[in-house]
């Protein structure tokens, strides 16, 4: 497709004025959740580069870059890897369906888990957390 090609073109060769673009587009409902893809392809893209630096190129702060779904998932990933090997190390290994618990966690709440595990004493401290937090 040419608007494909054109779009391509325009994130690599000029990535801050995608949102521009984007935002005089009149966008079908049905195409709507294309746009939450910008902040994936940038991180995808430019790996090397400080979030602000990309958030810069799509136009907006570094607080809106945080709040996308994108942001949220690849890093609720890297703390939810973090908070597993530590509760791994503190409670043994953990059951598949905890461990899916703390994968679906927002990034919020991960955080909470990574503090309040510095004060748990063993598995039953995670499973009281859990309840009262999931």
């Amino acid at each position: 497709m040419l608007s494909d090609k054109l779009f391509f073109w325009l994130f690599q060769n000029s990535p801050d004025r995608i949102l521009s673009l984007v935002d005089g587009l009149a966008i079908p409902e049905d195409h709507a959740d294309l746009i939450t893809l910008i902040p994936i392809i940038l991180l995808t893209r430019f790996r090397d580069r400080p979030v602000e630096e990309i958030a810069a190129m799509a136009g907006i702060t570094v607080d809106d870059f945080s709040q996308s779904l994108a942001y949220q998932q690849i890093f609720g990933l890297g703390e939810a890897k973090v908070a597993l090997r530590q509760l791994h190390r503190l409670c043994g290994p953990l059951s598949s369906h905890t461990t899916a618990q703390i994968k679906a966690l927002p990034v919020e709440k991960l955080e909470a888990l990574a503090d309040a595990l510095l004060d748990f004493q063993g598995p039953a401290d995670l499973t009281a957390w859990l309840a009262a937090n999931s």
